[in-house]
């Protein structure tokens, strides 16, 4: 006689050969009591499935064959692997993330004799390894200033020295060549060439021969808004104060307003005698010197 799962008592008689519970009722007391209920087998803690066992230890004591492990091929590699057998597989078994990751993402399979699977990371190939470059301590010289300086050149290439020694060289440079951009003037020239004037004329200012304890200013005698040249032959050291006082006056204009404001008189004429006007020209096409057109003036 086949009694109830639920509560042991004879089933009726017209119920068919699988019917494990008298009434509706009982099997939906047992459905409830299953659902809460735990593995038996030691501590596991996980769902009853049947017979007082979860899935795992039903099919370890009852269904031994069940999704047995086989060998199978990777999907993506074709590299033996094994994996579970049957059940409702989703994913297609493969041997590594890698090879998981590559199915997921739509990339285009290629043979492994194409050129593009020498730079894979499927490739055995790889990379040769580069030789340890020492590096390199050239001493270099600054283009504005003249100062020396020492610079990390790792592979001791002349494209790659660095023409200034400091950011302040740099954007010297930079601020005198865009001055004489936009006047449009010709020619250019050095900070240290400026500072061999004013050591050579005893760091004395060429309008009012006062010593400077402070770097000159270099002063353009024909001013380039008046045409005048960007090098060093129209170019004298001065101080500051001559330098803003004469702004973008030529010589005759400077005296004449220095006079109309009472002010004390300054060099106005550049004398033949005095070396440190030697280097000043007219012209650059004619060469001729500016001591023979002053004195020509005369």
């Amino acid at each position: 006689m086949k009694l109830c799962q639920h509560c042991n008592e004879p089933l009726p008689k017209g119920k068919s050969a699988r019917a494990k519970y008298c009434t509706t009722t009982c099997g939906s007391a047992a459905g409830r009591d299953s659902s809460t209920a735990t593995c038996t087998d030691g501590t596991c803690v996980k769902p009853v499935r049947a017979r007082g066992l979860c899935a795992s230890h039903y099919n370890k004591a009852y269904a031994t064959e069940r999704h047995a492990k086989v060998q199978m091929e990777c999907a993506w590699c074709g590299d033996a692997v094994i994996k579970h057998s049957g059940g409702n597989k989703r994913r297609r078994p493969v041997c590594s993330n890698e090879c998981r990751q590559r199915l997921r993402t739509p990339y285009c399979k290629l043979p492994d004799t194409h050129w593009v699977m020498m730079y894979g990371k499927s490739s055995p190939w790889s990379p040769p390894k580069l030789k340890p470059v020492t590096p390199q301590y050239v001493s270099n010289t600054c283009d504005e200033c003249g100062t020396g300086f020492v610079e990390y050149n790792a592979h001791n290439v002349v494209a790659n020295y660095s023409r200034y020694c400091s950011d302040q060289c740099s954007r010297r440079v930079s601020r005198r060549t865009r001055k004489a951009r936009e006047h449009n003037a010709t020619g250019t020239y050095r900070w240290i060439e400026v500072i061999r004037l004013w050591v050579a004329a005893g760091k004395q200012c060429s309008y009012c021969d006062v010593v400077m304890t402070e770097q000159p200013d270099p002063d353009h005698v024909i001013p380039l808004s008046r045409g005048g040249r960007n090098d060093m032959g129209n170019i004298l050291p001065c101080c500051h104060l001559c330098n803003s006082d004469r702004c973008d006056m030529t010589l005759d204009e400077w005296a004449d307003e220095r006079e109309r404001l009472g002010k004390p008189a300054r060099r106005y004429s550049l004398p033949y005698e005095d070396p440190r006007f030697k280097h000043l020209t007219m012209g650059e096409a004619k060469g001729i010197a500016w001591r023979h057109a002053m004195q020509l003036a005369a």
